[in-house]
């Protein structure tokens, strides 16, 4: 440990909940609703067809699989 730490209980308190909030932005619930916000932001791209990535990527099958799945109609 740092010699300034060692001698700053305050400091190392602050900086160890930092380090628990900042841990808690990296928990499946967050990383799954970041990658929602991916798709959503990058599904209509694909609907319209204008999906720029290389022909042997294999996000463009997934995203052109994805927009079909998105424009069925969903049964009850």
């Amino acid at each position: 440990m740092p010699p300034a730490l060692y001698h700053d209980p305050v400091r190392r308190r602050a900086l160890g909940e930092a380090g628990r909030q900042r841990a808690a932005e990296f928990t499946w619930n967050h990383v799954v609703d970041a990658l929602l916000r991916i798709y959503a932001e990058a599904l209509p791209v694909a609907k319209a067809g204008r999906l720029v990535a290389p022909a042997s990527s294999k996000v463009v099958p997934f995203m052109r699989h994805a927009a079909r799945r998105h424009a069925e109609p969903s049964t009850p």
